[in-house]
């Protein structure tokens, strides 16, 4: 395990059965997906342009959602991922929002990212965001040292993440972060779970 500040990264985070048996799940022709226009939620009412940087752009893709608003609406796949869940350094209170992010390749440039957000920026309490990578891909997912909120004129990057089937990587909700499409891989497949943690 290592550590920056909020920031917590975890290789081989369970083991590789459990590993091995998320990643079929999830490539299987049988689990339903829903496509989005852009990676992150807010872009409608142009939530995250004051972060926009020069490297940033939306993208489309497919989502599963299994928990949304704390309410379960896949628990099956919620038994899945408790070993992942039990990975989690910390004593969770309420899974607030979980769900599957499929990003497909495109033919853009390498250097650029996802739009920087967070995942839950109309919620007004401390939570804390995981992603879990279900496969080995490419497109990094970048961390920036600004928070939701922060009255801010530039942004900047402090931390990139390379994904990799098992690793667990956490941090503070509110910190500006971006994710990427592959660009060599067929398809990036993460979890992304947002919950809030007792005190």
């Amino acid at each position: 395990m290592k550590s920056h500040g909020d920031i917590i990264e975890i290789e081989d985070s369970i083991s590789k059965d459990n590993q091995d048996l998320i990643e079929s799940v999830f490539t299987d022709w049988s689990v339903n997906w829903a496509f989005n226009p852009s990676a992150s939620v807010g872009h409608e009412e142009n939530v995250f342009q004051p972060y926009k940087t020069n490297r940033s752009i939306e993208s489309p893709c497919f989502t599963h959602t299994i928990v949304t608003d704390n309410q379960q609406l896949n628990p099956p796949y919620i038994m899945l991922f408790l070993p992942v869940l039990s990975a989690i350094p910390y004593s969770i209170d309420q899974v607030l929002r979980f769900k599957i992010n499929c990003t497909m390749p495109n033919n853009l440039d390498k250097s650029l990212y996802g739009m920087p957000h967070v995942d839950l920026y109309s919620y007004q309490k401390e939570y804390l965001t995981a992603i879990y990578y279900i496969n080995d891909a490419d497109g990094d997912t970048v961390l920036f040292d600004t928070f939701f909120n922060d009255d801010v004129k530039k942004i900047n990057e402090i931390k990139t993440i390379k994904p990799k089937k098992g690793k667990l990587v956490i941090f503070n909700g509110n910190r500006l972060h971006a994710g990427n499409t592959p660009k060599e891989k067929n398809y990036r497949l993460t979890a992304n779970i947002n919950f809030t943690v007792y005190r």
